[in-house]
């Protein structure tokens, strides 16, 4: 992510990460680089998973999704714990 460092609502999220990371140990790596010789986008925020990763049964080759009967249904499941059903 971009410009997290340098101005405001970037800071708040950032703190939001700290706080992810105080709550959660060991599952997030996050790593801030400063590029103080541009004057826009002049920062970089990457975020590494650390813990876990998830086998992804829908996803073939290089991520592409499989739109199976199973998906489907894993989707209504998901939408209807949602929403308390």
């Amino acid at each position: 992510m971009h410009y997290l460092m340098t101005y405001p609502e970037g800071e708040a999220v950032l703190h939001y990460i700290q706080e992810v990371q105080k709550a959660h140990p060991g599952e997030l790596e996050v790593v801030n680089l400063l590029e103080s010789q541009k004057l826009m986008q002049n920062s970089v925020t990457i975020l590494r998973r650390t813990a876990g990763v998830k086998n992804c049964p829908y996803a073939g080759r290089g991520g592409e999704v499989r739109y199976t009967p199973e998906l489907h249904d894993e989707a209504r499941r998901q939408v209807a714990q949602q929403s308390g059903r």
